[in-house]
């Protein structure tokens, strides 16, 4: 039997589908639902939903899967003391996340395809902005004067 948390979650992201199987998978290093999802007889969607990972170099992650990839909201961890905590969209950061190293070092703003895109603000361990940058892609590039007004009332 699964979870109502499951269930719920099928029924509000996937109107229309029921699930035709289901197995709850547990190794030591991973734990996740395993979910085949039917729609009119035919078997359609396959899915990993919320779960835990972890690699062999220390790495791991806690968070949404779909189709054997990070998909939705997680945290990644790596080995070193560095997570990234945001979403994730075919095993890539996508939308908004926040960055921190090992020495809590935060960077917070959007990410597209895996790489910062956008505004980004920088805070150090006890929260104080450091920098505010504008990545294009991935590459730090000049921010005009209005962005400094618009990020500094949207990021808390």
């Amino acid at each position: 039997e699964l979870p109502e948390k499951v269930t719920s979650y099928v029924s509000a992201k996937y109107a229309g589908y029921r699930i035709d199987d289901s197995k709850f998978v547990k190794t030591p290093s991973t734990e996740y639902y395993q979910l085949e999802l039917e729609k009119n007889g035919k078997r359609d969607k396959f899915l990993h939903l919320r779960g835990k990972y972890s690699w062999a170099n220390g790495d791991t992650y806690d968070g949404m899967w779909k189709n054997g990839l990070m998909d939705g909201e997680g945290i990644f961890r790596q080995a070193d003391g560095a997570k990234f905590k945001g979403i994730f969209k075919q095993g890539k950061k996508e939308g908004h996340g926040i960055m921190e190293d090992a020495d809590g070092l935060r960077s917070e703003g959007n990410f597209h395809d895996d790489l910062k895109h956008g505004i980004f603000v920088e805070r150090d361990k006890n929260g104080q902005i450091v920098r505010e940058v504008n990545y294009v892609n991935g590459v730090e590039k000049p921010k005009s004067q209005n962005d400094s007004t618009t990020v500094k009332n949207k990021v808390k």
